[in-house]
């Protein structure tokens, strides 16, 4: 039982962290995936790229869901405007 509850706790953590966390844990993966590389200037494997990727796309989703969308310049998380 208690595995399941950290589990489920570990696939709701991102949900779980405040807006402007997951909007700079978003911009620090997103360079990582860009340039294939942290920002310290290590390279990462194949594997490292694809999860950070993969980790980029879970939190732009969240977000967007969340009401977000980008900026025009498409560099700021901003709360999307409403339309009629």
């Amino acid at each position: 039982m208690l595995r399941l509850a950290l589990i489920v706790l570990l696939i709701a953590a991102p949900a779980l962290a405040d807006d402007a966390t997951m909007i700079s844990r978003y911009a620090d993966v997103r360079g990582d995936c860009r340039e294939g590389q942290t920002v310290d200037g290590r390279e990462l494997s194949e594997d490292e790229i694809v999860k950070v990727c993969a980790e980029r796309d879970v939190i732009g989703k969240d977000l967007t869901d969340k009401g977000y969308c980008w900026d025009s310049g498409e560099q700021t998380w901003i709360i999307c405007p409403l339309t009629n």
